[in-house]
């Protein structure tokens, strides 16, 4: 898969899109914050909600795949 938004994201983002897990193992929902979808927009030119599909694509294979990206 080709990764169009994760190279574009800071590395707190990056971070937060990789997570699964909560402390005590709760599981994590990925909410991207209303700026970055903004800036994102902007930046590719895209509508908000080309850029949040893209964005759960991206973390679909990226936590699917995390092991290997290592």
């Amino acid at each position: 898969m080709r990764l169009i938004i994760y190279p574009r994201l800071g590395t707190t983002a990056k971070r937060a899109i990789k997570r699964v897990r909560k402390k005590w193992g709760h599981p994590y929902q990925y909410n991207p914050r209303s700026t970055l979808i903004q800036r994102l927009c902007s930046e590719l030119g895209w509508t908000e909600e080309e850029v949040r599909k893209q964005i759960a694509k991206e973390r679909e294979f990226l936590t699917r795949y995390r092991q290997y990206l290592r």
